[in-house]
């Protein structure tokens, strides 16, 4: 069996690894936008995430260091954007945004001076009501977030997987 001609090797190299890097460019974009969604950071690990911001500073600094071309300093950067963006998400929804939805569930309509001093015209179901209600919404809502997790899940872990494949056949072409 022949080999590959050098300049072809080279060529499928190329294409495999701006595959594999446009793979991996996006591989984020799922989390971030279904923590928007679900107004949650929840399900994602905060020392992964420091890690990973970690890491990329560190990737940057060494870059940096080594005088590497310019497209290796932008790609960490990039990862640095993402990575933050992500942890930054992350750390609101868990603190800031619980914290004022809390305070502002807190409020009126939560006591029975606030019952009284609502405004609504709707008639107050009776406690017994309201606790079936609150948990089938409880229960509704959670099986959507199940479903969204899922669907997220095989998104993001068939995106690793392609950008793992297309990274080793990379490297495997210049071998």
């Amino acid at each position: 069996m022949d080999a590959v001609p050098e300049s072809t090797a080279q060529l499928l190299s190329n294409a495999i690894g701006y595959l594999s890097l446009a793979c991996w460019v996006v591989v984020m974009f799922p989390q971030i936008l279904l923590n928007y969604r679900r107004k949650s950071g929840e399900g994602v690990n905060l020392l992964m995430m420091i890690a990973w911001v970690l890491g990329d500073i560190f990737n940057i600094a060494g870059a940096l260091m080594q005088d590497l071309v310019l497209s290796t300093i932008l790609i960490g950067s990039y990862y640095l954007l993402v990575d933050s963006t992500l942890l930054s998400q992350t750390l609101y929804y868990r603190l800031v945004y619980k914290a004022h939805r809390t305070k502002t569930q807190g409020g009126a309509g939560t006591d029975e001076e606030g019952q009284l001093l609502d405004s609504s015209s709707e008639p107050q179901p009776a406690a017994g009501e309201q606790q079936q209600h609150e948990q089938s919404n409880q229960s509704e809502q959670g099986e959507q977030q199940q479903e969204e997790v899922t669907a997220w899940y095989h998104s993001h872990q068939l995106a690793d997987f392609i950008g793992v494949v297309l990274s080793v056949a990379s490297v495997g072409c210049l071998v």
